[in-house]
Order: structure tokens, then C-alpha cells, then sequence
């Protein structure tokens, strides 16, 4: 067997040239083992990270003998601790013809491939480290290579390449766009790391921005991909191409003629850049369908003019440029296209519905909503929603952001005077594209009558005003579309969903009318209409006022209220629930109210509405006056406007009321 050559080799005894506590209790453990022999000590002087090396055999049993990749009974490794404690202990493979596995990495300083025993942080697993451990998992590592083990079914494959020094985002669309040659780098930023990231739109979104030139290829499938070092030029680029079944030459060749075809080139230099995405299917092994595409870039180091020069498939002919009818390339510069630097740039794409959804742990999909109030809770919602990966939305709002705003609403300084709905839609296009849009406008029951807003189709209608005047409305209209309702007390201990059903046969108005007995009965809800501390004058209209409320206690019923929102949407029936928060303890206690279903009567031009569950209270009110006459106190809601009456809740007469089997008087106690 032969070996790779690593490290300096270094003179002394052990514990004189050994720097590193690790490095030194590693050696001291090699001595007592039998599973491991110990060959030499030898240094790294790397300037950034200077290393104590132990060159060791593993003798490893469980290897199987004759495993199918070649791994042996003995393998020889070195053992690297750096000097800086804050950086992992590495294992290099020395061994010349060592196979490729998974959970092998190239190294930057172009050295030995490094095994990876771990996926824990150094910072964590340092603080549980040993050398006896240290060693055992170095040949628990071999052993499941040589079995194929080490790549569980339910982890992800591998990257190709390593962290690239920059990187790309690509529009959500890209991939199914039909103009895939026409993108643009609009913008660039800089990491705190050092690192660039290039933000690119299609160019027909940003014409002004210089485009750049865009090769696309697309590889044979790649089984089980393995960590690589990214090629630093074209001709490790074209090799690397090449062992997958893409002749890198004949690409650029139709690219250059797709280039020409209709256009003339002159021989000034060009401005464009001239970038190559790989599109790599991927799989567990070569038997398998691709289970992704995954996307590598390239940063060419010449424009695409240039490239065909230097290749020999451009000719300039009288100061014009012209296609290589030969194809043959230049045999003067048959190479030097070779030495042309690449630079990798990993490749994201803007964030997609679909994606937020996936790693929001959604899987029941809300499709073309409506929130109506976008003040501070729906605000909040709303990006909840957005971030979660519902989209499609449409915010509705009349009014603008004014300064107090800023202390709960989700708006920036810079967005005063801007209206609500259209500074939320810009937030939500700007985490998912296209996934909200907005209106301006009050919604009334004369303009929901007139058609002015298109409440039909949509799947869900959520109210997040901070009055009563779009639920009361929006019940009267006949859209199909269900609602909710969602509102904080005055004091912000409380949160609220009202929910219509399905089918709307109970709608937020009814609801609204249970919720209130639920307040006038339940003694755990006496505090709920409990004003705060007081109201903040905002202008000198008397209107002009604002409750004393926390942005975080918006903040900490809008992550609830998100959440219920999602649930109540997958579900049919009809919903009231309640909560309150525990200032003290930061508990949340929720109450269910059962809803009832809807009554009403029209007596002249007054329709009285009702609902089962008062029904039921009637009747036990009568029940228990029998045979007497039954009196008592109907509670309800008076609406003259749309001659209405609502009956909330019935309680019964005073205890001094006179009854009797024919007449009835009603008492003055209590």
C-alpha cells in the first residue's frame, strides 16, 4: 500500500513537541490499545490553523473482509488537533486509493479527504470528549463505511460541493420561466463574513440592470453525492462535467450559436458576465428516480465573447466577429480556455409558498384569503400567515399609519403616512412574491352590496377590525365565502376567535350575540371589558385616542390567534373560544363556547333573532314557573338601522315577582 504525504515530520519526544492537551491524551490512550498503532508525529505550520499530527494504523475488526468497497483491515490515518482549542480534531485518510464514501470531505488546503464522525457542534461535543471515545468512533466510522451504513435513509444526501465563497438567489419562478438565458444580477450585498451575496431577477422585471449571460446544463444523474471541492477553473469544471455525461465544449458551442443566431457581435470587449448553472439530479443510488435537482453556479472569469475566442469557436473576421464554421477550435490555444478561473456560487431561490410551508410544518393548504384590518393585531396575523406559507392573500384597510402606530403595528418609521394594507402587501410580496395585494378602502354594507369588494371565491374572510361594523355587515351579505372573527380585550389579557361554519348557517353576528352571554355568565370572564390603564390622546379629534397596549401582548395573541386560525379553517363547524393570558405566570387558559344554531322570526319589519341555546333557557325558565305564569329579563342587541333585535341571553324575574296561573308582576329585588 501506498500513502499520502502529510504534515512535517518532527523530532523529540512526546510530550516535548506535542502541543495540544487533546493531541497528548490521545498519544497517552494509543499506548494501552491494541486496535491502534502508532506510527509517527508530525506538525502542520498552516497560518491559520498550525496542528499537532499523529499518524496512526487502524486495525479495525469489524470490517468485513471482502466488503465490496475496498476497505481494509488496516488503514492508516492522521490524527490533527489544532492548536486553536476552539477548532474540531480532523482525521485524514492517507491511504492512496482509499474509496469514496459518504461523510467524506475534500479539504481547502487541497490535503488528505477528512472523515466526519460527528454532527454536533466542537462546542458542544468538547465538552464530552475523550480520547477513548475519540478513537472508538474513528473505527465505529470505518466499519459502517465499509457496510454502506453511514448514509441513514431518513438524512438528506449530501452537498456536491463545499460552502461556496458567494452566493446567488434566483427568482421563486426561476426553473419555469420560459426565458432562461435572460437574467440579471440586480443587486449584490456583503456578509458579515466576507461573503457576497448576488441577487438576480429576470431581466425583463429589472431591464435596467445589466444582465447576465446565463448557460444552462443539466447533468446525468448523480447516485449518493459526495462532498467535493468546487473546481477552480474550466477545465476542472469540464472534467467534473464530463464524469457526469455533459461535454462542457459542446455546450458552450450551441450556447455561442444560440448567441449569434439573428445578431452581430463587434470585437470591443464585452460587459456582460457569463455565468453556468448546473442542474444535478440526484439520488440515493443510480437505480433509483432523481429525488432532486439541485443547482451549482459558476462566476466565469471571461464574458461568453471571450470564452468563444479563446476556444476557437469565434473568429474575428474584419473587425467583426463570426462563428468558427469548422468547429474545430483554435489548436494554437487549444488549452489555455482550460486555465480560465471559475468561481462557485451556491444557488438559492427566493422563498416559495410552498417551501415556508415545508419548513413551517404546515400541510393543510389556506388558499385565497381575505384579512379585513390591518391595525395592529391583523398586521401581526397577517405575517404570521405570510411567513407560514399561506399566500394569496388579500389585505383590505382604509386607513394609514400614523406615528403611535409604530408601537404595535409591524410598520417602520419610514412608512408613516403610507396606507396600512399597502405597507403590509409590500412586506408579504418581499418574504413570498405575488402572495398579497392590497385595497384601500373602507368595507361598508352598501359597497359589499354593490359588488366594490370581491369577497366570492375566497376561503376564508378574516375580520381583524377593532369594532363591530364589518362583522355585522358581512353577515347580512351572501357571499359563500366563511368569515372569522378575531379582537383583544381593552386590557389585552384577552383574545378572541369567533368563527363562522362552513356552510354559514351560523354566522359572526350570531356568534358575536353567544359571546356576550358567554361574558354575562361566566364569572372567569367578569374582567374581560376591564378598561387598562387609561387612553392616549393621538390628535384633537374626540375620536383621536389610543388604548394603553403592549406590542408584545399584540404580539403574543397574534402568534395564538395565527395558530387557531389555521386549525378553525380545516374544520367545518362553527367556533367561539377565549383565552387568557396569565400576566404572573405567562399561562394561557382557553374556555370553549359551544356554538348554537341560528334562529329568527319577522314580526312587521323587525326580524328578532335567537338561538337554540336561549331557546333551551326558556324553556327551563318555564319548566319551573308551572303552572304559574313565567316572566324575566330578555338581554339583547337593538340594531334600528337594520331592524334588528338580537336576543342575547333570558334571566329570570326578580325574586318578589307575583305569579300566579293566570297573571303575572313583575318584582323589584335584585
Amino acid at each position: 500500500m501506498t500513502f499520502l504525504d502529510f504534515g512535517a515530520p518532527i523530532a523529540g519526544a512526546p510530550d516535548n513537541v506535542l502541543r495540544t492537551d487533546l493531541s497528548r491524551r490521545v498519544y497517552q490512550a494509543l499506548q494501552k490499545r491494541k486496535d491502534f498503532e502508532f506510527v509517527a508525529i508530525r506538525s502542520l505550520a498552516a497560518e491559520k490553523s498550525p496542528s499537532d499530527v499523529l499518524i496512526v494504523d487502524a486495525l479495525s475488526d469489524g470490517v468485513p473482509s471482502k466488503n465490496d468497497l475496498g476497505i481494509k483491515y488496516r488503514e492508516r490515518l492522521a490524527l490533527v488537533f489544532p492548536h486553536d482549542k476552539w477548532q474540531r480534531p480532523d482525521v485524514r485518510i492517507l491511504r492512496k486509493g482509499f474509496p469514496v464514501t459518504p461523510h467524506q470531505n475534500e479539504n481547502l488546503d487541497g490535503g488528505p479527504r477528512s472523515i466526519c464522525l460527528t454532527e454536533e457542534s466542537w462546542e458542544l461535543a468538547r465538552c464530552r470528549w475523550t480520547a477513548t471515545n475519540y478513537l472508538n468512533d474513528i473505527l465505529y466510522w470505518l466499519e459502517r463505511a465499509a457496510r454502506r451504513e453511514l448514509h441513514s435513509e431518513d438524512q438528506p444526501l449530501e452537498e456536491l460541493f463545499f460552502l461556496a465563497p458567494a452566493e446567488l438567489i434566483l427568482p421563486a419562478s426561476w426553473g419555469t420561466n420560459a426565458a432562461r438565458n435572460r437574467l440579471a444580477i440586480a443587486h449584490s450585498r456583503q456578509t458579515g463574513d466576507g461573503r457576497f451575496v448576488y441577487f438576480a431577477e429576470t431581466v425583463e422585471k429589472h431591464p435596467a440592470a445589466p444582465p447576465a449571460d446565463l448557460l444552462v446544463i443539466q447533468t446525468a444523474l448523480v447516485p449518493n453525492p459526495m462532498l467535493e471541492l468546487p473546481p477552480r477553473d474550466l477545465g476542472d469544471l469540464s472534467e467534473w462535467l464530463g464524469e457526469r455525461g455533459v461535454d462542457l465544449r459542446v455546450s458552450i458551442d450551441a450556447f455561442l450559436r444560440s448567441k449569434f443566431e439573428g445578431h452581430t457581435f463587434s470585437h470591443a470587449p464585452h460587459q456582460r458576465a457569463f455565468v453556468l448553472l448546473v442542474e444535478i439530479p440526484i439520488a440515493r443510488d443510480s437505480s433509483e428516480r432523481a429525488e432532486e435537482v439541485r443547482r451549482k453556479a459558476f462566476f466565469i472569469g471571461q464574458d461568453f465573447i471571450s470564452v468563444g475566442l479563446i476556444m476557437g469557436f469565434i473568429d474575428n473576421f474584419e473587425n467583426t466577429l463570426v462563428l468558427n464554421s469548422m468547429r474545430k477550435g483554435n489548436k494554437l490555444l487549444a488549452d489555455e480556455w482550460k486555465s480560465i478561473r471559475v468561481a462557485p456560487i451556491e444557488v438559492h431561490h427566493r422563498l416559495t409558498a410552498e417551501t415556508a410551508q415545508s419548513h413551517s410544518g404546515h400541510y393543510d393548504r389556506l388558499r385565497r384569503g381575505v384579512i379585513v384590518g390591518l391595525g395592529s393585531l391583523g398586521s401581526s396575523i397577517s405575517m404570521n400567515l405570510i411567513r407560514g406559507g399561506f399566500a394569496d392573500w388579500t389585505f383590505i384597510d382604509h386607513d394609514h399609519i400614523k406615528p403611535h402606530n409604530l408601537v404595535r403595528h409591524q410598520a417602520f418609521g419610514s412608512q408613516v403616512g403610507v396606507p396600512k394594507s399597502e405597507i403590509m402587501a409590500a412586506m408579504a410580496n418581499d418574504v413570498i412574491e405575488g402572495s398579497a395585494a392590497p385595497i384601500v378602502q373602507r368595507v361598508t354594507e352598501s359597497n359589499l352590496a354593490e359588488g366594490l369588494v370581491e369577497f366570492e371565491g375566497k376561503e376564508l374572510i378574516i375580520d381583524a377590525t377593532a369594532g363591530v361594523e364589518f362583522s355585522l355587515a358581512y353577515s347580512r351579505s351572501e357571499t359563500g365565502s366563511r368569515a372569522c372573527s378575531v379582537f383583544l380585550s381593552p386590557n389585552a389579557d384577552y383574545s378572541v376567535l369567533l368563527g363562522e361554519s362552513l356552510a354559514r348557517d351560523v354566522r359572526l353576528s350570531e356568534l358575536e350575540a353567544q359571546f356576550y352571554r358567554a361574558l354575562i355568565q361566566n364569572k372567569d370572564l367578569a374582567d374581560f371589558s376591564q378598561l387598562p390603564g387609561g387612553r392616549i390622546r393621538t390628535g384633537g379629534s374626540c375620536r383621536d385616542h389610543s388604548m394603553v397596549m403592549s406590542g408584545a401582548d399584540v404580539n403574543l395573541h397574534a402568534a395564538l390567534l395565527s395558530s387557531q386560525i389555521l386549525r378553525f379553517s380545516s374544520n367545518p363547524e362553527a367556533r367561539i373560544r377565549i383565552w387568557k393570558n396569565d400576566r404572573e405566570t405567562g399561562a394561557t387558559q382557553c374556555l370553549k363556547v359551544q356554538p348554537s344554531d341560528a334562529r329568527q322570526s319577522t314580526t312587521g319589519s323587525f326580524t328578532m333573532r335567537w338561538d337554540s341555546k336561549l331557546e333551551e333557557t326558556l324553556q327551563s325558565l318555564r319548566e319551573s314557573d308551572l303552572p304559574n305564569e313565567t316572566g324575566g329579563i330578555l338581554i339583547g342587541l337593538l340594531d334600528l338601522v337594520a331592524q334588528e333585535i338580537r336576543i342575547v341571553e333570558a334571566l329570570p324575574a326578580p325574586p318578589d315577582s307575583a305569579k300566579s296561573p293566570g297573571t303575572f308582576q313583575r318584582g323589584l329585588d335584585g
